[in-house]
């Protein structure tokens, strides 16, 4: 008798956790297909922040030159007006990841769900690149090209490196941008 009500209660108990996890999963369903008001405005701007970042990024690559071709002395004070727009861009998409955002697998979002689930970890990322500017901005006020295009391909490695563990990947996205994450720029190019 015993044993009969204690099975009628494990499988009470089994059926109400399935249910729990039933509703969450519902609940995420539904976050997706009609996220909060505000949500997919923070989502479409942090969109255009980050594509906004990249085409900085782009534009000045190229101007740092490589080991084997010298940067041009015309193109320091676009390198440093760049990079602080970077920089000015990198640190107002930091407060761009509030929790309401989280839109799961959804196709709205590019940012995976991991990102909202280790924050210490999306914050050393940030972390990682925001420390590559005081010693790039000392290059660069130098005009050292060498120290320059180190500084430089630190930042785009943790940009890469953040990208890698908390963005979507698709085929479209790896071909445009997948060099870039990996810092695969002439000024990161080691010498042959």
């Amino acid at each position: 008798m015993r044993e009969e009500r204690d099975m009628r209660l494990g499988i009470r108990l089994a059926m109400l956790a399935l249910c729990v996890w039933a509703a969450a999963a519902d609940a995420a369903r539904a976050q997706n297909r009609h996220p909060s008001p505000g949500t997919l405005e923070i989502v479409a701007e942090r969109q255009d922040l980050m594509a906004r970042m990249l085409e900085t990024v782009n534009r000045v690559a190229p101007r740092l030159g490589s080991e084997s071709a010298p940067v041009n002395p015309a193109h320091w004070p676009l390198i440093r007006e760049s990079l602080g727009a970077v920089e000015g861009l990198l640190r107002e998409s930091r407060a761009m990841w509030p929790a309401r955002s989280n839109l799961g697998w959804g196709t709205r979002s590019r940012a995976t769900p991991g990102l909202w689930s280790l924050p210490d970890a999306f914050a050393r990322h940030y972390d990682a690149a925001e420390s590559a500017f005081p010693a790039l901005y000392d290059s660069i006020a130098r005009e050292d090209a060498a120290g320059s295009r180190d500084g430089f391909c630190r930042l785009v490695a943790a940009c890469g490196s953040c990208h890698g563990a908390f963005r979507k990947i698709d085929q479209a996205s790896l071909y445009r941008e997948g060099p870039q994450w990996l810092g695969r720029y002439p000024a990161c190019d080691p010498v042959e």
